[in-house]
C-alpha cells in the first residue's frame, strides 16, 4: 500500500507539472530506499551514503587514474604527508573549505568525529573500521593542521579519509539539536549540495552550493525518489519522469530484452561488490551450511537475473586483482549437489529455517531460485520473508535469520574492507561468525605493507570463512548497469559504485 501511494504521489508531482519547462537544471534519480540515517557517524548503507556524499566533503575524494583504478584527490585537505611506515599523517587543511553556515572547517571537527565515531555509546556500526586510530596522540595541530596518529600501519588508511566515517562533524549542532541535527531546518554540511527537503519513504531534495569552495554544482537540484519497486521506477524513467537508472530501477524482467532507443546510453561497469548468501552460525550447524552452499548453482542464477554479473564462489571480488583466488572463485567447482546431499546427512536438522531479503524484486528473484533450488537438491524447505530495507537492518542487527541474501561493496578499495567484515568483534558480523585465529590473521595482513605476505594471509583466511567453516556462500561479482538519457552528462561512477553529482550536468 504504501509502495502504491509512493507511486502515486510521484506520478502526480510529474502530472501537475508537466506543462511546464523541461527542467534542465534538476536531475531525477531514484535511491530505491528511504536512507537508515544522515548522521554520517551512524551510517551503514549505500542509500544514505549516496545523499551523504552530496552533501559532505572530507580530506580527500575518491577519484579514477587513467587505468581506471580507484585513486583520491584532495577536496578538504589540499596536501598532506605519509610517514614512512604508514602509521602517521599529517593533512593541511584549504583555509576556503567552510560549512553551509559560513564557519571554517578545521581540524578539531575531525578530531571530534573520530572520538564520536569510537565512542560506544555513539553504537557507530563501522566504528571498527577507525579502531586503528590512536586517539591519544590524534591531534589538531593548529585550525589548518591535522595529525593522525594510528595504532599500526596501515596501507590502505589514505583512502579511509575519502570515506563517509571520517568526515568531521559539528559538535557545536549536535549538542544543540541532539538525533535531529540531521533534519533539513538543521542539518548545515559542507559540500557542494545542501539538504533542502527530506520527505520521509517518498523524496530527499538537494540544492546547490553558489559558493562551495571546489567550485559551484552544475546542476541547482538534485531529487533523490525512493521506490524500492524496480518496474514502477523504470517506467518513470520510460515516462520521463527519471533521467536515469541504475541496477536498483531496473527488472531483469525489461534487461533480458532491453535495447537502449536512440536518446539512450547503456552503460556496464564491473563493481568491487559481492553478493553472498549468510548464514546465521549460532542457529545453522556447519553441516547444513555446507549442503546448503554446495547446492548453489550460481552461473544459473546469474543467467536468470540477466544483468552481466559475474558468477563467483569468492568473497574477495576479482577487482582487487591481487588478492583475487581464481581457484576459490570457480562456480563450477563450488557446485557440488552429492556433497550437499552427504553434508545434509550430517546435519542437524531445525524445525524451521527462515530466509529473509529486502524488499526488491532482484532479492525475491534470487531468493525464490535458492527456496527451489534447496527444496529440489536437498528436499529442505525454507520459509521467506520479504523486509522492508530498515526493518531488514534492524532485523540483522538485533535478531539475525538463519539465512539472508545481503551484498558488499567495497568502502575504499583493499580487501581489508571485505575481510574485516567477519571479525568477531564486527558489529555488521550478521552471520556471528567468531573464530580467534581469523580474526588474528586478518589483522595481521591489515598492517603489512608487503603484497605478496598480505596476498598469502588473506587467502588462508578466505579458505577458513568459505570452506572450513562456511561461513557465508558468495553468488556473484556485481555489474552495475546504468540506462541514462544522453542529454545527462559528467556522470561518472566509479567501481565502488559511488556518484558524485556535482559534475553532472543536462542539455536539451
Amino acid at each position: 500500500m504504501k509502495a502504491l501511494l509512493r507511486l502515486a504521489l510521484i506520478a502526480l508531482l510529474f502530472l501537475t507539472s508537466c506543462s511546464r519547462a523541461p527542467e534542465l537544471d534538476t536531475l531525477r534519480l531514484n535511491l530505491a530506499h528511504e536512507p537508515a540515517t544522515l548522521d554520517w557517524n551512524k551510517a551503514s548503507d549505500a542509500f544514505s551514503f549516496d545523499v551523504i556524499s552530496n552533501i559532505m566533503v572530507g580530506l580527500t575524494r575518491y577519484a579514477q587514474d587513467s587505468s581506471g583504478a580507484i585513486t583520491v584527490e584532495p577536496m578538504l585537505a589540499k596536501s598532506w604527508q605519509i610517514s614512512p611506515n604508514q602509521d602517521s599523517y599529517i593533512f593541511h587543511l584549504d583555509q576556503r573549505a567552510k560549512w553551509h553556515d559560513g564557519v571554517p572547517v578545521t581540524a578539531q571537527q575531525f578530531v571530534d568525529s573520530f572520538r564520536r565515531t569510537l565512542d560506544p555509546s555513539t553504537a557507530a556500526p563501522y566504528a571498527e573500521l577507525l579502531s586503528m586510530i590512536d586517539l591519544q596522540q590524534t591531534k589538531a595541530v593548529d585550525a589548518q593542521t591535522l595529525y593522525i596518529k594510528l595504532k599500526k600501519p596501515a596501507p590502505y588508511f589514505i583512502y579511509l579519509t575519502a570515506y563517509g566515517l571520517t568526515l568531521p562533524i559539528r559538535q557545536d549542532l549536535i549538542a544543540k539539536y541532539g538525533d535531529a541535527w540531521t533534519k533539513p531546518e538543521n542539518m548545515v554540511a559542507n559540500g557542494p549540495y545542501r539538504l533542502a527537503k527530506w520527505q520521509h519513504e517518498y523524496k530527499i531534495e538537494l540544492t546547490r552550493v553558489d559558493d562551495f569552495f571546489k567550485g559551484a554544482a552544475k546542476l541547482k537540484r538534485i531529487k533523490f525518489f525512493m521506490l524500492p519497486e524496480q518496474s514502477q521506477a523504470f517506467t518513470l524513467y520510460r515516462n520521463h519522469q527519471l533521467d536515469f537508472v541504475d541496477g536498483r530501477s531496473l527488472p531483469s524482467s525489461e534487461l533480458r530484452a532491453f535495447k537502449p532507443a536512440n536518446d539512450e546510453v547503456l552503460l556496464r561497469l564491473p563493481l568491487l561488490r559481492s553478493t553472498y548468501v549468510g548464514f546465521n552460525n549460532k542457529t545453522l550447524d556447519l553441516h547444513l551450511r555446507k549442503a546448503l552452499s554446495y547446492s548453489i548453482d550460481r552461473r544459473a542464477i546469474t543467467q536468470i537475473l540477466q544483468r552481466g554479473y559475474q558468477p563467483s564462489a569468492s568473497w574477495i571480488p576479482s577487482g582487487l586483482l591481487r588478492y583475487y583466488h581464481a581457484d576459490l572463485a570457480d562456480p563450477d567447482a563450488a557446485y557440488n549437489p552429492e556433497l550437499a546431499r552427504a553434508e545434509l546427512k550430517l546435519a542437524q536438522m531445525p524445525k524451521q529455517i527462515i530466509f529473509a531479503f529486502p524488499s526488491t524484486e532482484e532479492a525475491r528473484l534470487i531468493s525464490e531460485t535458492l527456496q527451489a533450488v534447496w527444496r529440489r537438491e536437498l528436499g529442505i524447505t525454507v520459509e521467506l520473508r520479504s523486509m522492508e530495507w530498515k526493518v531488514y537492518l534492524s532485523t540483522l542487527d538485533t535478531s539475525p535469520p538463519d539465512i539472508f541474501r545481503l551484498n558488499w561493496t567495497a568502502d575504499y578499495p583493499d580487501p581489508d574492507t571485505f575481510m574485516q567484515l567477519f571479525m568477531t568483534h564486527n558489529p555488521i558480523n550478521y552471520p556471528r561468525f567468531t573464530n580467534a585465529h581469523y580474526d588474528e590473521i586478518v589483522s595481521r595482513a591489515a598492517a603489512m605493507a608487503d603484497s605478496a605476505a598480505r596476498e598469502k594471509l588473506y587467502r588462508e583466511a578466505e579458505t577458513m570463512l568459505l570452506k572450513d567453516y562456511c561461513v557465508v556462500a558468495p553468488v556473484f561479482t556485481n555489474t552495475q548497469t546504468i540506462v541514462a538519457r544522453k542529454e545527462i552528462s559528467g556522470l561518472v561512477i566509479n567501481s565502488m559504485d559511488i556518484v558524485f553529482l556535482d559534475k553532472v550536468s543536462k542539455h536539451e
